[in-house]
């Protein structure tokens, strides 16, 4: 059993609620011109950096469903378009898991603010938006498009925009919301509730969405 702290109570159900209410608003109101990730991909860093890594995993799948539910996206039904959903999620889930294993190497940075931190959350930012436009383009690639060179090659084209859009987005998110919090919360209290490296539910979670992506 998890033994869950009152500090991981709260901060997953904070970091949920606002990964739903933020992405159901700039969504529904049409403040930015792309479906928004970002609020849920800087969260999702912030569960792994401040929360037991087992928890951590639950936070950003439950916030894309959730979310997907409240803005009328359906979730792997539907059109055949809709399974794309799965690729989103096991995207999140990849971060979780990357982030997990080089969560102890990534901790001292973020003590304070710092030039070094700076520098640390916009490689950070960069790297989870790259690799999470990366995956879910290989997911329109592999249901939509033809599995060639070119079919891959004109996904990738398509979703330049949208990369572009998200990784400005991506990298203002988590070095005005991202940094600040993960040093005031994580040096106040301690960067997790366990001094363990928890992969295993994380690798679990992931390996079983990444499967259901191909099936």
């Amino acid at each position: 059993m998890i033994k869950m702290e009152k500090r991981t109570i709260g901060l997953s159900f904070a970091f949920t609620a606002i990964m739903i209410i933020g992405r159901y608003v700039m969504v529904t109101k049409g403040i930015q011109p792309f479906p928004n990730f970002e609020i849920i991909t800087v969260l999702t860093f912030l569960a792994v950096m401040l929360l037991d890594e087992r928890i951590a995993i639950i936070v950003p799948v439950t916030g894309m469903i959730v979310s997907d539910i409240l803005i009328g996206n359906p979730v792997y039904t539907g059109a055949e378009i809709n399974k794309i959903v799965i690729f989103t999620y096991s995207g999140f889930a990849i971060l979780v898991l990357i982030n997990t294993f080089a969560k102890k190497k990534i901790e001292p940075y973020f003590t304070s603010i710092s030039k070094r931190s700076v520098i640390s959350i916009l490689g950070i930012g960069v790297s989870f938006v790259l690799i999470y436009d990366v995956w879910t383009n290989i997911g329109w690639w592999y249901l939509f498009y033809p599995h060639t060179l070119q079919g891959l090659t004109t996904v990738f084209a398509l979703g330049l925009p949208f990369m572009v859009y998200h990784l400005a987005s991506g990298v203002t998110t988590f070095l005005f919301i991202g940094l600040p919090t993960v040093t005031a919360v994580g040096s106040g209290l301690g960067s997790s509730v366990s001094d363990k490296l928890n992969y295993k539910i994380p690798a679990l979670v992931t390996i079983v969405l990444i499967v259901l992506s191909f099936v």
